[in-house]
């Protein structure tokens, strides 16, 4: 069962778990997070404070937005920029970058692979709403 789903997104977070270090202190998790097309309007967005998050696109290009890291829980609006993401390009986000789930590139489906520390959506995952999206206008920034 996803951990989210929606019309366009479904996550399922831990896949796999990879073992990195001794005593099972360090824990990659391994997800993966399919998008539906739809129009790139950002009405939410999410950081992780004290982890970075990997971010791949398998069976498609993306579109991803980012922005930097605050020093509150405000989403960076004016800061917001797009991506796009070839497919089997692998993107590293660092802690507190803003960001969500990816847009697809084309009308098919994407399947994203993504690596956080295991439990990361219970322990450091910080999700604000937007009062208003945020579009790209339909370009690639």
């Amino acid at each position: 069962t996803p951990l989210l789903e929606d019309a366009c997104i479904k996550f399922w977070p831990e896949c796999g778990v990879l073992d990195l270090g001794p005593n099972g202190n360090n824990q990659a998790a391994f997800g993966i997070c399919r998008v539906e097309y739809r129009t790139r309007e950002v009405d939410a967005s999410e950081f992780h404070t004290s982890t970075g998050e990997a971010i791949l696109p398998l069976d498609g290009n993306i579109y991803i937005h980012v922005g930097p890291p605050t020093v509150d829980e405000v989403v960076p609006i004016d800061k917001i920029k797009f991506f796009l993401i070839p497919r089997f390009t692998l993107v590293v986000l660092n802690p507190g970058v803003w960001h969500h789930a990816p847009f697809t590139y084309t009308t098919e489906p994407v399947n994203t692979l993504t690596v956080l520390p295991r439990r990361t959506y219970v322990n450091d995952c910080i999700v604000k709403k937007l009062k208003k999206p945020l579009s790209s206008n339909g370009t690639s920034i």
